[in-house]
């Protein structure tokens, strides 16, 4: 049986990617979800080794959001381009510098969709 946290934050994962992949175009609506939904799966593997996916909420949705390699490569991207999104520097060396905070922005949703996911299953 899958854990509802699982079901939550892979699904999760799936639906925000093909949200998000809807603004380009068919291409980016499966690629988005599976990169997500692949980053959503490391996560709550992680998860299920430490803190457990019985864990209190807010336990769990921080280690599946700071183990979320999109997370991780978002965060330093931003920090490599920090300048950039300041706006100390402007030009043709920006024009990626968005990017980093958006993936890491899509990896922070899911886990709080498995979150809720679990807590709707348990009242079930």
């Amino acid at each position: 049986m899958i854990h509802p946290f699982t079901l939550g934050h892979v699904g999760g994962a799936l639906v925000a990617g093909a949200v998000a992949g809807t603004f380009f175009d068919g291409v980016a609506v499966v690629t988005f979800a599976a990169i997500l939904a692949a980053n959503a799966v490391i996560g709550t593997f992680i998860c299920w080794r430490w803190p457990g996916l019985d864990a209190s909420a807010w336990k769990l949705w921080l280690a599946a959001s700071l183990a979320n390699p999109l997370v991780l490569a978002g965060l330093v991207w931003s920090g490599i381009q920090y300048d950039c999104l300041l706006g100390d520097k402007t030009g043709w060396g920006c024009m990626f510098s968005e990017v980093g905070p958006f993936a890491a922005g899509m990896g922070l949703l899911p886990p709080v969709l498995g979150v809720v996911m679990r807590r709707l299953l348990r009242r079930a």
